[in-house]
């Protein structure tokens, strides 16, 4: 698909409480609609639309675990596609809507009637939702009741992204989520189903009043990108996107899941999601109301605007691709016992679209999310067939997605023709009954966890939300209950306070250039002499990628995380009840625990690393209390001793020491700079003569190396003692050896340009365009002697 956008705006309402059982209920957040067309100049209009498409995908697990049979379709519009059922929209009767300069502004009358249709058998009563309509609820321009053949309004559609598209043109309405009305729950006798997302729908209706004439079509351009120049030689734009809150909802089970004590299938689990971009524009201000570590307040003092390009669409700035964000989400439980397990983990949720509202600085376009602006996502819209996809495509420290050779582009020809073949179930947050069922867990508690990747978020961590949660059994259905409160910040951070952690337990980041992870720890007297240690390791977004060609189609080979943890132990120790825990039920994929002379270490099988969003536990019973140390994490790298240290607690009289790597660079001229690595990782930049240091040094015994990764073009160094073993003692020697490449640049100056641009290079290989008079520089360096030639 490759369309213009021209406006887009998006709404979340009309919340009726789902009633949760035990009679719990929950408000859902609201949306600001007073400022939707914020920032928008213009003249309201009401443009008119008809005909078209609707385009639904039922939830048909769901309605059977609800009691609703829904019959054969009638009068689709070809096959379906990916479990998506096309129905025709009437040329007879449209809907009126209001129009802001480039921003849909509500429903203003009429309806949408739709061609065909289903009959659905609910509580001994058939609903003809045959040649149904679509019609702008009395009083609320932003929500529309489906009225079937019998009249009745069953179900509401709210959470619609509205976009105008000109090329059609066309008014869009995508990711509507098809909701049972508290009608409807009480046809079923079930009161828990009101406000439940039976199906997910789109519809494409034609404009036929209203126009796009003085709109232009392609790539909307800012002037607010991550690294620009707020003013020249002055601060940049910086991208910081906040998660605002969201709601984890049941959406259907496998066949064998039965409920308590029973067969111990699987259920999904989706979010609605509601993020807001960083308010600051000079000065610092809150952006969310959640002040835990400072993470309600953005330290980027200019926000930048967020790119939000549909996968496959235009190749447009700032990154000459179609980027995006992305979204994942999981589900911890904490034993009675105080350990902690990740039970449940998603794939990736592609966002396409962005809603901008309540803006500080609305960008007129829904390909960028604006200064101070509002997004959200339903639960429809994330559970989407095609808008999921597998973690292993990600390069989430770098907010790359690998589209060549992804899922949806499989023969990497640069479009989703060739994607299919995927259910209801791949790449959505599948948790086993065994983990969730409160009787299989006495005195255990849950917390659920959802966040974003951003390319150039300065701040991972805001953009991560928590809140306690737990599950309960209707008969037919596992409901969640969303607790509060809601904190910025990922679920590790409340096992472990890391700013205020508790006696016995410790929470430690481990920063490095390929990524963040925190190890996390609680330890247990048990009175007795022995002490017993959990341990759990979270890889936020930590990998060692091996990546193929350059974007847009990078394609990502592998990203693989950890490989072995490591706990070292007194000599002599007595080590009992080792345990390790990914959360699933497959002992295929287990790390194996083994109890060395010096420490315990829990070792990967292959295919079955420690990948980014993900946690794994790990506990060890130990004769000896905890004191101050440092546990170990093994990358993947050809060194198998490149353990990377993490301070920690460990069991007192452990023996293993950690040293530091460093030394000395000589020869390095002003203004340029060097990067160097250890072990093929952990770089460290290099820009002044000195002493340098790795900020994570090595085990006693282990191997390094030191090399240098990258440097300026005219640079020259080389590292003498650059590896060895450590042998007792910090390495100190390391030699860099700096000095400018010898050669010379070639440049001058254009004159006489009036308008354009002109295109130069040099002996027929680097290229400059010049758009204005004045000085130009090559950056390739020519040895004495050598020939030149710059031609046009």
């Amino acid at each position: 698909m490759n369309r213009s956008l021209t406006s887009l705006i998006a709404f979340n309402l009309l919340f009726s409480p789902m009633a949760l059982a035990g009679g719990a209920q929950e408000p859902r957040a609201d949306i600001d609609l007073s400022r939707s067309a914020d920032g928008i100049e213009g003249e309201e209009q009401v443009w008119s639309a008809w005909g078209g498409e609707l385009h639904i995908a039922w939830n048909r697990e769901l309605l059977t675990d609800i009691g609703v049979r829904l019959s054969a379709p009638k009068g689709l519009l070809g096959a379906p596609e990916h479990g998506v059922e096309r129905l025709g929209v009437r040329e007879t009767v449209g809907f009126q809507f209001k129009v802001r300069g480039r921003a849909f502004n509500g429903f203003a009358g009429g309806a949408l009637s739709v061609q065909g249709g289903y009959d659905l058998e609910a509580g001994g009563r058939r609903i003809p939702l045959r040649d149904f309509s679509l019609r702008p609820r009395p009083g609320n321009p932003w929500v529309l009741d489906v009225v079937s053949g019998d009249g009745e309004a069953w179900f509401y559609i709210d959470r619609i992204m509205y976009a105008l598209e000109s090329n059609a043109p066309v008014l869009a309405l995508h990711a509507m989520d098809l909701r049972a009305t508290p009608a409807f729950a009480e046809l079923l006798g079930r009161p828990y189903v009101e406000g439940m997302t039976l199906a997910g729908m789109k519809v494409e209706a034609n404009i036929f009043r209203g126009g796009f004439d003085k709109y232009v079509e392609g790539c909307p351009a800012s002037s607010r990108w991550p690294g620009m120049e707020v003013s020249p030689g002055g601060p940049r734009y910086e991208a910081d996107v906040f998660m605002m809150s969201f709601h984890l909802s049941y959406s259907r089970k496998t066949a064998d899941a039965d409920g308590p004590g029973g067969s111990d299938g699987g259920v999904v689990f989706t979010p609605s999601s509601r993020l807001k971009n960083n308010r600051n524009n000079g000065s610092l201000v809150q952006t969310v109301n959640d002040g835990v570590g400072g993470l309600g307040t953005s330290p980027a003092l200019y926000a930048a605007d967020v790119v939000w390009r549909t996968k496959f669409s235009e190749n447009c700035p700032p990154y000459g691709n179609d980027q995006h964000p992305y979204l994942i989400w999981n589900v911890y439980r904490i034993d009675a016992d105080g350990r902690i397990e990740q039970v449940g983990r998603s794939g990736v949720k592609h966002a396409f679209l962005t809603i901008n509202v309540s803006c500080d600085a609305n960008p007129g376009s829904g390909y960028i999310l604006g200064r101070g602006c509002e997004d959200v996502y339903s639960e429809g819209n994330n559970d989407s067939n095609s808008a999921l996809g597998p973690r292993r495509e990600l390069i989430p420290a770098a907010g790359l997605w690998g589209r060549c050779g992804s899922i949806y582009d499989p023969n990497c020809d640069g479009s989703s023709g060739d994607f299919g073949g995927f259910t209801s179930y791949d790449h959505r947050m599948i948790a086993r009954e065994s983990k969730i069922d409160p009787a299989a867990n006495p005195g255990a508690s849950w917390l659920f966890e959802s966040w974003y990747i951003v390319r150039d978020d300065v701040n991972i961590y805001n953009t991560m939300q928590t809140r306690p949660g737990s599950f309960s059994w209707s008969g037919s259905t596992w409901n969640t209950i969303n607790g509060n409160p809601l904190k910025l910040g990922p679920a590790i951070d409340r096992w472990v306070d890391p700013a205020a952690p508790a006696a016995g337990q410790r929470n430690t980041e481990l920063v490095l250039t390929e990524g963040r992870s925190k190890a996390a720890v609680r330890t247990t007297n048990l009175g007795d002499g022995r002490h017993r240690y959990d341990y759990a390791v979270m890889n936020f977004d930590f990998g060692q990628p091996v990546t193929q060609g350059s974007e847009p189609n990078l394609r990502v080979v592998s990203n693989d995380g950890f490989l072995a943890f490591r706990v070292p132990i007194p000599a002599g120790a007595t080590v009992q009840d080792l345990v390790f825990g990914d959360g699933d039920i497959d002992a295929a994929n287990d790390w194996t625990a083994t109890v060395e002379s010096d420490a315990v270490v829990w070792t990967a099988p292959a295919g079955a690393a420690l990948n980014w969003g993900t946690l794994f536990r790990f506990s060890l019973v130990v004769d000896a209390a905890p004191q101050d140390g440092e546990v170990g994490l093994l990358r993947p790298t050809r060194s198998t001793t490149d353990l990377i240290p993490v301070a920690n607690l460990r069991p007192a009289g452990a023996t293993a020491q950690v040293y530091g790597i460093g030394g000395e660079v000589i020869g390095l001229p002003p203004g340029l700079s060097l990067r160097l690595a250890l072990n093929g990782g952990n770089d460290i930049e290099i820009d002044a003569n000195g002493s340098f240091a790795f900020p994570h040094g090595r085990f006693d015994g282990s191997a390094y190396a030191v090399t240098v990764v990258a440097q300026s073009e005219d640079l020259d160094c080389d590292v003498s003692n650059g590896s060895g073993m450590i042998a007792g003692a910090d390495v100190v020697d390391v030699q860099v050896n700096c000095g400018v490449a010898a050669g010379h640049q070639v440049g001058g100056t254009l004159s006489g340009l009036v308008a354009g641009e002109l295109g130069i290079s040099l002996n027929g290989g680097e290229t400059l365009l010049l758009t204005t008079d004045g000085p130009f520089q090559f950056q390739t360096i020519l040895p004495n002697g050598a020939g030149y030639a710059v031609t046009v």
